[in-house]
């Protein structure tokens, strides 16, 4: 469902017509590098939060740093709006898999971002003209 979910989401008229794989990347990074500084500095406090409400704060603070790493990119507006939505919806969803259920891991959505992206990259010829994920070829 989440292959299809990003899939279809690029499937908009937008700058480049791909995923945008640093967003979620950089987002589910800083995310567990301030989990654990917090959990470090606040230990009583955050064992004192109820499991539902950590478990919320996390989910918003990865949407919330994705949206800003994609703000800062240019990314969060305009076309690019429905890829980033489904980004931040896989990647919480891949982390309410791993923190409920224990299934796969907090990076587990950025992977399958990063592996769909190469797939339409490669799919659309675009990794062989242009550089694909990389970007473009550097010209003399």
């Amino acid at each position: 469902m989440a292959i299809a979910l990003l899939v279809a989401s690029t499937r908009t008229v937008r700058r480049d017509g791909g995923l945008d794989i640093w967003a979620p990347l950089l987002g589910t990074i800083v995310l567990q590098a301030l989990t654990f500084v917090v959990y470090l500095l606040a230990d009583p406090f955050v064992d004192d939060v109820p499991p539902t409400i950590r478990l919320l704060v996390l989910l918003a603070a990865q949407g919330g740093l994705i949206w800003l790493f994609a703000a800062w990119r240019g990314r969060a507006d305009g076309a690019d709006a429905g890829p980033l939505g489904a980004e931040i919806l896989v990647c919480s969803g891949a982390l309410l898999l791993s923190l409920v259920l224990g299934v796969g891991g907090p990076m587990s959505g950025c992977w399958l971002i990063l592996c769909v992206a190469a797939g339409l990259s490669v799919a659309s010829g675009k990794a062989q003209v242009d550089g694909g994920l990389s970007g473009p070829t550097p010209t003399a």
